[in-house]
């Protein structure tokens, strides 16, 4: 069966994460992609960890590509660059280096109306940032997310994960796919723009909108997200666990939950655990005060006791996982996504789609 972007030519001109992450999407997707280095090495393989081979972290990202280097720009490059744009369907580039406002040159010299051109940048097309290198760090700060970590009076930190450059990664597949889908109606190409800075703040939009003046400041997980501190499930006999009961349906499912863990007996008379339900759990808004009222009788259960109970009602309910556990869960074996590389495994991408999966090997 052919993949959905089978015949679809990508050129990646751009280095660290988002581009390389947002061309590996597309190569897992089918689309033959050429990423190609010049003059300097991509800066991502120094990321730790290092192994006998080089980074980790670039080769979880840069495999099924073709990878090409090119130590300068001359006539013989420039000749080379010209051909492969001139039968590209898509080239992805960073933003604000002057060997990408080279190889941007280049673009616009060779480019044709069915080209996809993404401009990948920190702060966005217009402004005094327009050009500037940017990097996670400032990014987080400028958006304001370094407010959703630490606690009150203390230093900021920055969050862990690189979200602004995986959310600029998947923002720029969506776009691609929309030019691709309106390439296919028109004809023509599109030149499509998508800024780290743009990404977070989308992100920030709906906790922008919690603490701006709202009716009540109902927490933990809304208004009071920026000040509440890190949670860790719920505690059980083996391991913990997260629950959510917000998507419970039947009005009875929070009585024959609370009858299953032996706790309705000494809960009924509680007229607001009773009211409240749902909130009281999870996501609930009364989280913080009745957690170890829910951790007392989750001892006395197995997480998949647990488990069991809760999605039995229609509550949702799953299980905290090692890094090794998750490797060898079931779902990732059913779903079928550790990918192996010279002796290496990986996660792949769980939202890749439904197609089947091909075997594409990296060219070094």
């Amino acid at each position: 069966n052919q993949l959905p972007l089978s015949g679809v030519k990508v050129l990646d001109f751009s280095n660290g994460y988002a581009g390389p992450y947002l061309s590996l999407l597309l190569a897992e997707a089918g689309a033959s992609v050429t990423k190609i280095e010049i003059e300097s090495e991509d800066w991502s393989r120094g990321l730790a960890p290092i192994s006998d081979e080089g980074s980790v972290v670039f080769d979880a990202i840069n495999r099924n590509k073709k990878i090409i280097k090119i130590k300068e720009i001359n006539s013989d490059a420039h000749s080379i660059l010209s051909e492969m744009i001139k039968t590209a369907d898509i080239v992805i580039c960073d933003s604000g280096e002057i060997t990408d406002e080279k190889i941007k040159n280049i673009v616009k010299e060779n480019n044709h109306s069915k080209l996809i051109y993404l401009n990948l940048s920190y702060y966005g097309e217009k402004g005094d940032l327009k050009d500037k290198v940017g990097s996670e760090l400032t990014v987080q700060a400028i958006s304001g997310y370094l407010r959703s970590l630490g606690s009150l009076h203390s230093e900021p930190v920055r969050v862990g994960a690189d979200i602004a450059e995986s959310a600029t990664a998947a923002m720029g597949l969506v776009a691609i796919l929309a030019a691709l889908y309106c390439r296919e109606n028109s004809g023509k190409g599109d030149w499509i723009h998508v800024s780290r800075l743009g990404s977070l703040m989308s992100l920030r939009s709906l906790q922008w909108a919690a603490v701006n003046s709202p009716d009540e400041w109902l927490g933990p997980s809304y208004c009071l997200a920026e000040t509440d501190s890190s949670r860790y499930g719920y505690k059980t006999k083996d391991k913990n666990i997260f629950v959510s009961m917000m998507n419970l349906r039947n009005e009875d499912s929070f009585i024959l939950i609370l009858k299953d863990l032996g706790m309705f007996d000494n809960l009924q008379d509680n007229k607001k655990f009773i009211k409240e339900g749902k909130n009281t759990i999870g996501m609930g808004y009364l989280t913080r005060d009745y957690h170890h009222v829910w951790e007392d009788y989750f001892k006395n259960f197995s997480s998949k006791e647990l488990l069991q109970i809760f999605n039995k009602h229609g509550a949702t309910a799953v299980e905290f996982l090692e890094l090794n556990e998750l490797i060898s869960h079931p779902q990732i074996a059913t779903l079928d996504l550790i990918e192996e590389y010279e002796g290496k495994k990986f996660l792949r991408s769980p939202w890749v789609g439904v197609w089947p999966k091909v075997d594409i090997f990296t060219e070094r």
